[in-house]
Formats: C-alpha cells, sequence, structure tokens
C-alpha cells in the first residue's frame, strides 16, 4: 500500500506527506527511523519524502513507485502499484514522467496518451519475447497434453517459462496533473484518486465539515461498466463476477501484463474474447479549477 497525500490550495499544490499508512512521524521516531511506519507486507519495504527504507529479513522486491515534478509552474504527481516484479513499475514511472511533460492544449489528452505510450513502449521493448513465445506454442500445438509436450520439447516448454516469467510483470497507477491552476486525474487499475474538501458549512472551533469526491475510476470486476465490457466482448459476465479475476488478473485495466494481454485465450474464462480484456486505456477525468475548498489529494495503491 503506498499513499501520497499533497495540500491543495490557490495557486499551489505541495508534497506533505508520503507513507503508506498516515501515522504521526513524531521526534521519538529519530531514535527507530521505522517506528511507526508500516511497509509492504511482502517485501517489507517502503518510503517517505526523499528516502526508502525496508525491514531485514525480506527478499520480496517492493514493486511500488511514485513521483513529483514541478516544471514550467505545472506539478505532475504519480503512484504506481506493481506486481509480478519491479521492472515494469520503473520502466512505466520513468517513461510517464516523459509523456506527461509533453506539451499540449489539452491536458486530459497528454494523461490519455501517455498511459498508451507508456503501454506501447512497453510492449515494443518486449515484442520479440512475444514473437517468439508464439512461435513456441505452435511449435508444440500438436502434443495431447503438458506431459506429452514436456517428452517432446523439454528445451521449447523450459524456454516458454523463461518468457512467461519476463512478460508477465505489470502495473496499475494514477496521476495527477495541475497546469494553470486546474487538476486532472488519471487512472489506470484500481489506484486512486481522492480530494478531500471543505464541505459547505463553514469551520468553526468545534467542527469541521469535509467532503470526499473520488476522483478515480476502479477498474475491477466490481466496476458494472467494466463487466458490461467485458461482456461486449463474448465473455460470460456472471462467471466473471463470481471469481472476481480476468485471467490471473484482479484488474480489468493495467500497464504491461502482456502474458494475459496477448495470452487471453489460454484462459478458459478468457478464450472466448474477441479482444483482449485486460487493456490500458485510462479513465481521465475532467479539469477541476482549484478553489480555497480544496484541502486534501489523495494518491493512493491498494
Amino acid at each position: 500500500i503506498l499513499f501520497e497525500v499533497y495540500v491543495v490550495k490557490d495557486d499551489a499544490i505541495n508534497l506533505t506527506v508520503m507513507a503508506d499508512d498516515i501515522e504521526t512521524y513524531t521526534q521519538s521516531s529519530a531514535q527507530d527511523p521505522l517506528r511507526g511506519l508500516s511497509s509492504c507486507l511482502h517485501s517489507g519495504q517502503s518510503s517517505r519524502i526523499n528516502c526508502t527504507y525496508k525491514n531485514e529479513g525480506s527478499s520480496h522486491s517492493y514493486e511500488d513507485s511514485s513521483f513529483r515534478i514541478t516544471l514550467g509552474g505545472d506539478s505532475f504527481y504519480g503512484v504506481l502499484d506493481g506486481h509480478d516484479g519491479a521492472e515494469v513499475t520503473k520502466f512505466a514511472r520513468d517513461t510517464l514522467i516523459h509523456e506527461i511533460t509533453k506539451t499540449s492544449p489539452d491536458p486530459r489528452v497528454v494523461l490519455e496518451q501517455a498511459v498508451k505510450n507508456v503501454d506501447l513502449q512497453l510492449h515494443e521493448r518486449i515484442r520479440p519475447l512475444v514473437e517468439e513465445r508464439a512461435s513456441i506454442k505452435i511449435k508444440i500445438s500438436g502434443a495431447k497434453n503438458t506431459y506429452e509436450a514436456w517428452q517432446a520439447y523439454p528445451d521449447e516448454i523450459t524456454r516458454l517459462g523463461d518468457i512467461e516469467d519476463q512478460i508477465k510483470g505489470g502495473t496499475t497507477a494514477v496521476v495527477a496533473m495541475v497546469k494553470d491552476n486546474v487538476l486532472y486525474v488519471a487512472n489506470v487499475g484500481d489506484s486512486r484518486a481522492v480530494l478531500v474538501s471543505l464541505g459547505s458549512t463553514p469551520p468553526n472551533d468545534n467542527n469541521v465539515e469535509f467532503q470526499i469526491d473520488q476522483l478515480s475510476e476502479d477498474h475491477t470486476t466490481a466496476n458494472d461498466n467494466e463487466l458490461d465490457r467485458l461482456a461486449g466482448l463474448g465473455l460470460d459476465k456472471q462467471q466473471i463476477q463470481g471469481t472476481r479475476r480476468v485471467g490471473s488478473m484482479e484488474t480489468t485495466r493495467s500497464i504491461g501484463d502482456f502474458g494475459v494481454k496477448w495470452g487471453y485465450k489460454d484462459f478458459d474464462i478468457l478464450s472466448n474474447a474477441t479482444n483482449p480484456p485486460v487493456i490500458c486505456d485510462p479513465y481521465v477525468s475532467q479539469g477541476l479549477p482549484i478553489n480555497s475548498s480544496f484541502y486534501f489529494l489523495f494518491l493512493m495503491s491498494d
């Protein structure tokens, strides 16, 4: 889990806290740097502003990442939630930074194309592996079962496993852009952006009312729009909803994950799809002019 928390005010959006929970980092923590800071359950690692920390004894790679940039008066922020390795997350973060800082009169187009271009560039990097994978599958297609394939094509089966390991990684992402004092958000997968604003009731000494708005869209099988999209591809909506997975995926959209995107026919539950069920198309919010009611912007992974 990774949270990034920003203070959002007129003409300014500043990073204030980065931790995977919102606990107070007190003076006593200086004696024990990890005190009060939780971390990834698998890797034992997480980060704060300008630093990364890790519990001893964990060999699992840390697969989340984030970035924050100010360029020419514009601000850019992102949180990425990787899986099946950290390489895709690192590539996506670095490429997203390049893509979202491109100049365009329409920030929403920039955000949409940024996510799509990252996925495309990642695919171009592994295209030879994808093509080799397809070639091997054609070669061993005559085998009646897995055992027979192992007996007849041991080298090819071993190589196929190596390729699967190299192409299975992926990441979700949520990105925020502040341009001309307007906030834009884009996400792919289930990484979220949540805006906390002051409510309509004026704050006083005893009470402060907040309004909570999710600016992103969860791309999961709990989303009726995503279920309808999958059904439109010829998939069994109830079956997908029952398993709450799309093949091996918990999300219906992501960056990377080409083992599922291009190997979806290998999954019984996805084999009837007319096109890849897992896609990279992001949700992009309408621009929100920043005003005095804006209080916090949370960017988070699950």
